[in-house]
């Protein structure tokens, strides 16, 4: 995961923008997934 967030950041590395939206998409979805997953195996 630190390999990932180090290669884009040597992509943009005047910029964090894009590492923080990846970080927050990536926490979003980590906490997400398992309530769609809880909430289909419920339906």
């Amino acid at each position: 995961m630190e390999d990932v967030i180090r290669f884009l950041a040597s992509l943009a590395p005047t910029s964090l923008t894009p590492v923080a939206v990846l970080l927050l998409v990536l926490g979003g979805g980590a906490v997400a997934w398992p309530l769609v997953l809880a909430k289909g195996d419920r339906g």
